[in-house]
């Protein structure tokens, strides 16, 4: 045979080449020769004849026995070649200072296992690096070289170690894999044009698209709360109109008369006349004031429940008026159905243009609106909030107004509850501005700026204490919140207040004559009339609850912005 390493021709029973030394019972038993390109993890024995292994040559280790290897020394001379038995990846030199760790692996006690051991027990996802002393343990310098890739006859590099990328069963391969919790892969996939364009579409729906607007608004539900508003004043009405006496017409008929009147379409009040089929008591009509309330309140709430059942976040508070606003379309019609039933004649005292324009349309469209606004811009547990508020300024306008009211009276010997009630119509009587003349005491005329600042102040902490008020418009909202509580709240105050006027409750009450002209001649003079009523009611709730709510809500609206950006 020839010698791998000088090329002479040696006998095939030589152990070692005569000429060069070099051991070749490895190329008699048919193996690959021991070099640095086998991925066996052997090394070759340096030329020279030297076979003595750098890791077999540590004094006092004992080294292990490999089934089917030889041991080294000159006992190895006498084995056949060809039953020579070699571990996995190692070869068998049989020089007489070999001592086997080559083909053995690792010496026990080195942190380091072979290539098979090495591949089915790393760790998913570690990152293994160089194939030095940190893998294993093993030096690239010492002949210990990377495992053999499956499927390949090439080994892997030692000088780059397992930096080199595998195939199937490589440490790089098997670390990047995303399935196996392994580092990821950064890959340059295409964007997708299509999720490109369904993010630019969002991206442009972010502003008001008026078409959209339309289309959400509630053609539906909101003319049908209307025609359900318009049914229950109807209601309402045949029933106040079955009341009135010596009518000389059906109920139906009426009822369509006091609808018209409800809605300050006609030249008198017919529902007046109720109060004269009493025979003891006969109070002020302004008591029956409270009927002509009823309307506005019962298209507000209709209308805020159209728009909260049909908006969401995303719902501009503008378009929830609208929405709220049309609770016309099915109102409408059926004030043109009272007005074809009001009756001709001495009672016809219906004005067309009052009935189409105030009931039709004024009035469905402005509490509608209102009440879409509020359903829009509150939900329950906020509208909740100001309905406290409300109430919470209304008593302590009360209280201010007893303090103011008291030291003024200037008749002894009366009783708490008349001037109780003497108090209470120094409220309503600042809110119809009609407070004043000249038995009226300085301290009863600053009933006007008790009741401008409570409401200002409720206004003002309305909006300073809500979390998500962040600018002066949502605080204008939050100031408006207690508006429709105060204009309840003022309506049945004053709907109250002329029952004591009469004569007859009076004398029941035991009221003597000074309590009696203290309670019965304000209201006779300045608060007898419907008109006089719904004056106070409106102006008083537009200009202290409104006005000067908003602005205190906007006040504070702008100082938290403010505060905000300051901090």
């Amino acid at each position: 045979m020839e010698c791998h390493e000088c090329g002479a021709t040696i006998s095939e029973k030589a152990a070692d080449c005569p000429h060069c030394g070099t051991s070749v019972r490895g190329v008699a038993g048919n193996e690959e020769p021991v070099g640095t390109g086998d991925g066996s993890g052997s090394s070759r024995p340096p030329a020279g004849g030297d076979t003595t292994s750098t890791s077999g040559s540590d004094a006092g280790r004992h080294e292990p026995t490999v089934p089917g290897s030889s041991t080294g020394g000159t006992g190895t001379e006498g084995t056949d070649p060809d039953e020579a038995e070699t571990t996995p990846g190692g070869s068998r030199d049989g020089g007489g200072e070999e001592t086997g760790w080559e083909a053995a692996g690792p010496p026990p006690g080195e942190d380091e296992t072979g290539p098979v051991e090495r591949e089915t027990t790393l760790d998913p996802g570690v990152d293994t690096g160089d194939t030095g002393a940190d893998a294993g343990g093993q030096d690239p310098t010492t002949g210990d070289q990377g495992p053999t890739v499956p499927g390949s006859a090439e080994p892997a590099d030692p000088a780059t170690g397992d930096r080199q990328e595998t195939g199937a069963g490589g440490r790089e391969a098997f670390g990047t894999g995303t399935d196996t919790g392994g580092p990821a892969v950064e890959t340059g996939e295409p964007v997708n044009s299509a999720d490109t364009d369904g993010t630019s579409e969002t991206s442009s729906s972010d502003g008001f698209d008026p078409v959209a607007g339309i289309k959400a608004l509630p053609f539906l539900t909101a003319p049908l709360a209307g025609v359900v508003t318009a049914a229950v004043v109807a209601v309402l009405s045949v029933v106040v109109g079955v009341l009135v006496p010596n009518t000389g017409v059906d109920p139906v008929t009426m009822g369509g008369l006091v609808v018209m009147d409800l809605h300050f379409a006609t030249s008198s009040h017919v529902t007046s006349d109720i109060l004269t089929q009493f025979d003891t008591a006969r109070p002020p009509n302004s008591v029956l004031g409270v009927l002509y309330l009823l309307p506005p309140l019962f298209l507000y709430t209709a209308s805020k429940f159209v728009a909260a059942y049909n908006t969401d976040e995303s719902t501009l508070t503008p378009m929830a008026g609208v929405g709220g606003a049309l609770v016309a379309v099915g109102y409408f019609p059926a004030t043109v159905v009272a007005l074809f039933l009001a009756p001709d004649g001495p009672f016809s005292s219906v004005s067309l243009l009052a009935a189409i324009l105030l009931a039709g349309i004024a009035y469905p469209v402005c509490f509608g609106f209102v009440g879409g606004l509020a359903g829009g811009a509150f939900s329950g547990s906020e509208r909740r909030v100001g309905t406290l508020y409300g109430i919470i300024a209304a008593f302590v306008v009360a209280i201010g107004a007893f303090a103011l009211t008291i030291p003024s009276i200037q008749v002894g010997d009366v009783g708490l509850l008349p001037q109780i009630l003497a108090s209470l119509y120094t409220v309503v009587a600042a809110n119809g501005f009609s407070l004043g003349g000249p038995d009226t005491g300085f301290l009863v005329l600053l009933a006007y700026p008790l009741v401008a600042f409570v409401v200002f102040a409720t206004g003002f902490l309305r909006a300073w204490n809500a979390e998500d008020v962040a600018g002066p418009l949502r605080g204008l909202a939050k100031g408006l919140s207690p508006a429709v509580t105060y204009f309840t709240l003022l309506g049945l105050l004053g709907a109250v207040l002329p029952l004591f006027a009469d004569p007859w409750i009076v004398d029941q009450l035991g009221f003597s004559v000074a309590e009696a002209a203290l309670v019965r001649n304000p209201i006779e003079t300045e608060f007898y009339e419907v008109g006089r009523y719904v004056t106070a009611v409106f102006v008083g709730t537009l200009v202290y609850a409104v006005f000067l709510g908003g602005i205190g809500g906007t006040i504070a609206g702008t100082a938290r912005r403010f505060l905000s950006d300051e901090s």
